[in-house]
């Protein structure tokens, strides 16, 4: 062995040199004590290496190794070494059978001979298996003076995996793979998991240092990679999903930040940085990473560096390069970190830089050689000793080892991989009755729509607020279908088509859908851009490229997270005249527009803050989403629809949602006027699935935006809406597109109760205060409240009965008694005592909230 460096491929020639010798001595002993039938239970263990009898055979003359479930004669196994977790061990079959009845065999059963089949004469069958290298202390002056270690390579056999069959099996791997799992078990039992690493016993022999022997890496020396699919139950495919949306990202902010930011170190870099005082100013434009897996516990990331420019001075932008590569892949290994938070929803995958390797054998250099006496060389070294690690510092302080995060609770989780359909079902229909889901556990029973404004109304709570407008996400991407439709029947060359076709200069056009958008609990808006079919220029370093020829796409949708804001009319500065002309013929303006007294609140899609969602995005045709190539025609896209699209598209007032006339000042305001509103957004969908079109989410609520607004002048709540029912009111196929509810407060007291009590004054019998003598006779004058002089000015207003909710009812009362006694004494025709006695009751039932339904 060579002292300081890898032994590793001398411990696996060792190690296979043990298996050697045993399976020798094994053929010895099936040899001179074998005959060919199942060995007596003292020597299985000896047989083990090289024959293996499982079964019960026939009594007597019947007897045959075709009574065996499995049997087979071995070549020597053979061990090789993926990395430092897991090893390849090779069993070579050189003939035998197995028979196809597995599922109940045991080492009791006998075979049904029909069932038996051949195993192909010197078959391979390959396992993974978990290992670990350790040793046996000890101190023995007939070895040495010091401690001693005996190092041991010890594989867990019973955790073994089959890997791949040489040659493939037409049939019955999987019964040969049970067999051959017991198979394993007895060589555990049978102490051959234990093998002896390299000898450590001279004179120099540092036992402290080096506790297991001489030093090893195997995954130092790895040559192949067995296309893992997962690691701790990950994806290998999300997990670079997940690092191409990083990169992505990376390089759509590479536009705003210094290039030597931690942010955009994933996707471009410049540095002066050199060891040893050997100053080199260069420049690197990073491909999209991808990660392959040599085990559950290491992963090669590589490190794609499409451009890789050296400069003379730190000029980057006005110097040209005095040496320049491309295409070059720099695989580095590390140790992977996986997490699990929060009762394991929140799962997250790091890389340890500490333990970063390069590793030559998974690097390329567009066939560029490793020679020290070339000037390549010296630039290669260079930039691997940068990647494999100055650059990982940056990468750890821009969060990017981070590979994988995924929050099964979080709106924004960044792990929606599977491809989404881009329409919302627009097909739902406004209908009287409908069978609700109740009705259909109940068999045949139907909700009216009373029934579900009754439920809306017992559970509704307004929490303080006078009015609240619940927006129904359905109702925001139907008016879009609708704007959509208008503009496909325009014939105008001239007129604002956008929401159909756009394009901009030579260097992007497409067909579009209709925009659909999805509400996310926090707050935010998905905006999903759906394009029918067009074509690109692809950008280079960020940047529109006229000498790119032009790609055709079809099918693609793609997604951007939006806020929501409200804004005033007059903030709209920069809205185009095209949409102030439409604005003017709507109900809002008409009605309210020359009102100097009051103005208008937009609800509005914010495109100050767009942030490209890659994994609620779908891109057909790009079959190599890790590419970058593909990925540059992603940026591209995102590119011009972020920057160019959706600023016309707010210019021409698309981005407004929702408009509210609001009064200045309370004086000014009518009763039921808002003189103040804010805005919520709910929804009750979680977890990733908040970022699909709604089309994808379950129905039980629809996403709403609730606006909320208090009147006379009076502040807003300081708490926030609880939501207390389904403010959109949906059963089956039937939804509303919004609701409005009014706080009885204003509705009921400032409003109808002061209208109501006009009636009051009206029904109201008030007897005059003194009788009326005429012919002899007492006449009794009756008069309204209303036309009464003395009571005329006075209101009559309704006072809430407390004990006499019913069901969620309010009930006011006006009660109005008045009694007189009258004595007139003198006056022989005229005297007497007379009494009077008035008594006026009005009653009026209501509901605490009253609700306006919106539906076509």
């Amino acid at each position: 062995m060579c002292v300081g460096e890898n032994n590793a491929l001398h411990t696996i020639a060792y190690l296979n040199a043990q298996l050697q010798s045993l399976w020798g001595i094994s053929s010895e002993c099936v040899e001179s004590r074998g005959t060919n039938m199942k060995p007596e239970p003292t020597h299985r263990y000896s047989f083990a290496l090289a024959e293996w009898h499982f079964g019960r055979h026939r009594p007597d003359l019947q007897a045959s190794v075709e009574d065996m479930m499995f049997h087979a004669r071995f070549d020597a196994p053979r061990l090789d070494f993926l990395c430092n977790h897991e090893a390849l061990f090779k069993i070579n079959i050189a003939d035998g059978h197995f028979n196809l009845d597995y599922s109940s065999a045991s080492d009791e059963s006998m075979a049904n001979r029909e069932q038996n089949r051949v195993i192909t004469p010197s078959s391979t069958f390959t396992f993974r298996v978990p290992f670990q290298v350790t040793g046996i202390k000890g101190r023995d002056l007939k070895i040495g003076n010091g401690e001693t270690t005996v190092g041991m390579v010890v594989l867990d056999l019973r955790s073994a995996t089959l890997n791949k069959v040489e040659p493939e099996l037409g049939s019955g791997r999987q019964a040969i793979e049970t067999y051959l799992q017991n198979y394993l078990s007895l060589l555990q039992s049978a102490g051959h998991h234990v093998l002896f690493s390299l000898p450590n016993f001279g004179e120099n022999t540092d036992a402290a240092s080096r506790p297991h022997g001489p030093y090893l890496d195997f995954s130092q020396i790895a040559y192949k990679l067995l296309g893992l699919e997962d690691v701790h139950n990950v994806s290998i495919q999300h997990i670079n999903r997940y690092l191409s949306v990083a990169w992505l990202n990376a390089l759509i902010l590479a536009n705003k930040q210094p290039l030597n930011h931690p942010a955009v170190s994933l996707a471009e870099y410049r540095s002066t940085w050199a060891p040893q005082d050997d100053d080199l100013y260069f420049s690197i434009n990073f491909g999209a990473p991808y990660v392959d897996a040599l085990c559950n516990d290491e992963i090669l990331i590589y490190l794609v560096l499409d451009d890789v420019r050296f400069y003379e001075t730190g000029d980057f932008d006005t110097r040209a390069p005095f040496k320049a590569y491309s295409n070059w892949k720099i695989a580095v290994l590390m140790n992977l970190i996986h997490e699990e938070e929060g009762d394991g929803n929140i799962k997250r995958c790091r890389l340890d830089l500490a333990s970063a390797l390069f590793m030559p054998q998974f690097s390329e250099f567009d066939g560029r050689r490793f020679d020290d006496g070339e000037e390549d060389a010296r630039y290669m070294n260079h930039m691997i000793d940068f990647i494999s690690g100055e650059y990982l510092n940056f990468l750890e302080n821009g969060q990017h080892h981070v590979i994988y995060h995924h929050d099964a609770r979080s709106p924004g989780s960044s792990t929606i991989y599977d491809q989404v359909k881009h329409h919302e079902d627009l097909g739902l229909v406004d209908e009287i009755e409908w069978p609700s889901s109740k009705a259909n556990e109940a068999h045949d029973l139907t909700d009216s729509k009373a029934t579900v404004w009754n439920d809306i109304a017992q559970h509704s709570d307004m929490c303080g607020y006078d009015q609240i407008t619940a927006l129904s996400q359905l109702s925001i991407n139907r008016q879009f279908r609708s704007a959509w439709s208008e503009q496909q029947s325009i014939t105008s060359m001239t007129a604002d088509k956008m929401l159909t076709r756009w394009g901009y200069q030579d260097r992007f056009a497409a067909i579009f859908e209709p925009l659909t958008i999805r509400l996310r609990p926090d707050g935010r808006a998905i905006v999903f851009i759906n394009l029918v079919e067009g074509f690109l220029k692809p950008l280079e370093n960020s940047l529109p490229n006229a000498d790119h020829e032009k790609y055709a796409f079809t099918g693609w949708q793609v997604a951007f997270a939006v806020d929501l804001k409200m804004r005033d009319h007059v903030a709209l500065s920069d809205a185009s005249p095209e949409w102030l002309e439409r604005f003017a013929q709507s109900a809002a303006h008409k009605q309210h527009g020359s009102n100097p007294d009051t103005k208008f609140e937009h609800l509005c899609l914010d495109f100050d803050r767009v942030e490209f969602l890659h994994e609620a995005s779908r891109f057909e045709g790009l079959f190599t989403p890790t590419s970058s190539r593909s990925m540059n025609k992603v940026l591209a896209v995102v590119t011009y629809l972020r920057d160019r699209y959706l600023k016309r598209f707010a210019q021409l007032g698309h981005h407004v949602l929702y408009t509210i006339p609001v009064w200045k000042s309370r004086t000014a305001a009518p009763p039921y006027g808002l003189t103040s509103v804010a805005f919520q957004v709910h929804s009750n969908t979680t977890g990733s699935a908040s970022n699909l079109p709604a089309a994808q989410q379950s129905q039980t609520s629809s996403p709403v935006i609730i606006f909320l607004g208090m009147c006379g002048g009076r502040s807003l709540p300081t708490s926030a809406l609880q939501l207390s029912t389904d403010w959109v009111a949906h059963a089956g196929r039937f939804w509303t597109h919004g609701t409005g509810g009014i706080s009885s407060a204003v509705f009921l007291r400032e409003r109808l109760l002061p209208l109501l009590s006009a009636v009051n004054a009206v029904t109201t019998v008030v007897p005059a205060s003194s009788t009326i003598e005429r012919d002899g006779k007492w006449e009794l004058e009756l008069n309204s409240w209303a036309k009464d002089a003395q009571r005329t000015s006075r209101n009559c207003p309704f006072s809430h009965v407390p004990a006499s909710n019913e069901e969620g009812a309010l009930r006011y009362q006006w009660d109005h008694q008045e009694e007189f006694n009258y004595d007139q004494q003198g006056n022989p025709t005229a005297s007497g005592v007379r009494s009077v006695s008035s008594t006026s009751i009005d009653y009026h039932l209501s509901s605490s909230t009253y609700f306006l339904q919106v539906a076509r």
